[in-house]
């Protein structure tokens, strides 16, 4: 199965158990209940969100500053975006996850299992990354300190504007 037929299944899983679990809990408790719950999740979990937000940005420029790629802090922020949207989707089962994930220790664990599974696919050949400037077939593995320089045929970072018959009339 495709990679796109995973995605549509996984969210229409969560979908359905989403709208089942807020029918059970607003038959069992009251509807005004089950949706103050997930406003308060929502406002709540958005301040939490910016608050880690603006801790791990701190820790990016802290980290960039030193001198060092921050691989796991782009990661924990990419997975505070994903948290945002979680949170914003009302249902407990998006909120629990989103909960989970919005804990420091459990998003640097998470972080730091998707760092390592990026490099060990990139290491296999599963996945490959080019730098800016660079195509697949001049993109061997070099030393990374060494930066690419244009060939002396080549034009970096040019702008062609042709000049039409009526403008050199004009001048």
């Amino acid at each position: 199965m495709g990679c796109i037929l995973h995605f549509f299944l996984l969210v229409t899983f969560f979908s359905v158990s989403e709208v089942y679990l807020l029918l059970l809990v607003a038959q069992h408790t009251s509807l005004l209940f089950t949706m103050a719950c997930c406003v308060f999740t929502g406002i709540a979990g958005g301040y939490l969100v910016r608050q880690q937000g603006l801790a791990t940005l701190a820790r990016i420029k802290q980290t960039l500053e030193s001198g060092v790629l921050p691989a796991d802090e782009a990661i924990e922020a990419m997975l505070l975006l994903i948290v945002g949207v979680l949170l914003c989707v009302p249902g407990f089962i998006t909120d629990t996850l989103g909960f989970l994930i919005i804990i420091p220790g459990i998003r640097s664990m998470v972080a730091k299992h998707l760092v390592k599974r990026f490099k060990a696919e990139i290491d296999s050949g599963r996945f490959k990354v080019y730098t800016a400037g660079t195509t697949p077939e001049n993109n061997k593995k070099s030393d990374s300190s060494e930066q690419r320089r244009p060939a002396e045929n080549e034009i970096e970072n040019a702008t062609i504007i042709e000049k039409s018959d009526d403008d050199s009339e004009r001048h």
